[in-house]
């Protein structure tokens, strides 16, 4: 293995690599609202729900093909070809088990929602667990060396084939159907795509002390991700179960509208982060650096697409989704708020991870995760409103809590991060204030395209003026990697 790159050699191939998996990331999530629109006027709620009901349980399932061992090859400074191959075949082999036990429990998922056409969806989808095991260890060696400009182009033409699939599917009358043959062909591409870069090839060993010798981070790991994912589907998994699939249709479209910019920016951050924290893991100061710094870019471009969708719910719903997706805007309104805790969140693993500290992020995530599960308990019997609001308290509670424990893994307190975060915050507010009272006052009667034409400009003008006007850092630091990347292509062109 090359030695890892020090100093700002590590922040130079962060800042490239983030660009390059944010330009995929925002490309295939363009893909999937494009997709998601058409497909919402094909659809309804309940036809969403049906294949929510199903995905709820078969994304646990990914988590548990990997074990954590995949984390566990690009956190080690060093990994051996036994290694390698005894992941590949563990994670083939639980790939397998798991289609078949899926199948085999799809009539007792059925059962548990009382809905008969959830049995179906489930055999069928399960066929995705083997295809997406075939992939996990080339993906992760392909994060490993920060092959991220591959991955990103790889993504975006998965994301593409899957759009138009659904799509056609759509069309052709599918209904529910159309969004699973959309998830399985996008996996086909991706895993081939993944093969397809990255050369490397199993052989037939598998070294039983291989995986020992991981087990310890990688145990951690798995409980951690267990107990977050468990504890961030929960709700859906209730919601579902006692509010039925029309109720969860909403829901889940609410939770995916306010995860893109989540996902967009602080997960396409993490996953730099990750590889390149573990590079530098004994310098917990250039940790704590990096950290700072994309929490604040992660925040101010997360914060106003959030706080806007909050504030133009109303007409956004009205002309996106159309008639039968009403109910979908109050849930915007709440979940907007919830998004800014769930930007900060998400680089958070990425730190424990890259540190070695596995067991301290399973903890915070047990205490994060009991907190949401009592949230969303009490809340369910009030409705499907009640469960967002203590959603939303339950969220910005435990981004308190494993703030603090990031203290514990590098030099970050949490006022430190409230007076990073702070002025961004204070921006967004802003925006937010005048979009609303606008909206209110002046744009109630209005059409929902005259709304959003006059709500989008004057929320972007607003906030990117103030942020101009006080030389926000975060928008330095944006416009200065923009500047620098314009002039780059110049330069080559020249």
């Amino acid at each position: 293995m090359s030695e890892a790159p020090q100093g700002s050699e590590i922040g130079r191939q962060v800042a490239r690599n983030v660009g390059w998996l944010g330009i995929g990331q925002v490309g295939t999530q363009l893909l999937q609202i494009v997709s998601g629109v058409v497909l919402a006027r094909l659809m309804t709620p309940e036809e969403f729900g049906l294949v929510g009901m199903v995905v709820v349980f078969a994304n646990y399932a990914n988590v548990l093909m990997n074990f954590g061992f995949g984390t566990a090859l690009v956190q080690q400074k060093e990994i051996t070809e036994d290694e390698l191959s005894t992941v590949f075949w563990l994670n083939t082999g639980v790939g397998v088990g798991m289609a078949l036990l899926f199948s085999a429990l799809a009539p007792v998922l059925a059962w548990f929602y009382d809905t008969p056409e959830v049995e179906a969806i489930a055999i069928v989808m399960s066929t995705n667990f083997v295809v997406l095991s075939l992939g996990y260890v080339q993906r992760r060696l392909l994060e490993r060396d920060l092959q991220f400009q591959s991955l990103s182009k790889l993504e975006m033409v998965g994301g593409f084939v899957g759009a138009v699939t659904s799509i056609a599917a759509g069309l052709a009358g599918a209904r529910s159907w159309s969004l699973v043959v959309g998830a399985l062909s996008r996996a086909l591409v991706v895993t081939a795509g993944v093969w397809w870069l990255n050369r490397w090839l199993p052989s037939r060993r598998f070294s039983v002390p291989a995986l020992r010798a991981m087990w310890g981070f990688a145990s951690n790991v798995f409980a951690a991700e267990t107990i977050e994912y468990l504890g961030a589907n929960v709700d859906r998994i209730l919601v579902g179960r006692f509010l039925g699939a029309h109720a969860l249709g909403l829901y889940d479209q609410a939770s995916r509208l306010m995860l893109l910019p989540v996902v967009n920016t602080s997960m396409v951050i993490s996953r730099v982060f990750f590889p390149a924290f573990a590079r530098i893991q004994d310098d917990p100061d250039q940790i704590a650096s990096l950290y700072l710094r994309g929490a604040r870019v992660a925040f101010f471009v997360t914060s106003p697409v959030l706080l806007g969708l909050a504030v133009v719910g109303r007409p956004f719903v009205a002309l996106v989704y159309g008639p039968d997706w009403g109910d979908l805007a109050p849930l915007l309104a709440v979940f907007g708020w919830l998004g800014l805790a769930s930007t900060v969140i998400a680089l958070q693993s990425s730190v424990f991870h890259g540190r070695g500290m596995a067991g301290l992020a399973f903890r915070l995530s047990v205490v994060r995760r009991v907190i949401s599960l009592g949230a969303a308990s009490v809340a369910l019997p009030f409705g499907l409103m009640a469960v967002a609001w203590l959603r939303l308290v339950a969220g910005w509670a435990g981004l308190v809590i494993t703030q603090q424990g990031i203290s514990s893994a590098i030099p970050v307190s949490l006022g430190a991060q409230v007076r990073n975060l702070a002025p961004v915050l204070s921006c967004a507010t802003a925006m937010y204030v005048v979009v609303w009272a606008v909206d209110t006052w002046l744009l109630e009667n209005q059409s929902p395209a005259v709304a959003l034409a006059v709500d989008i400009p004057l929320g972007a003008a607003v906030y990117l003026g103030i942020a101009s006007l006080v030389r926000e850092e975060a928008w330095v630091l944006v416009l200065g990697e923009v500047r620098t990347r314009l002039a780059r292509r110049r330069q080559r062109r020249a």
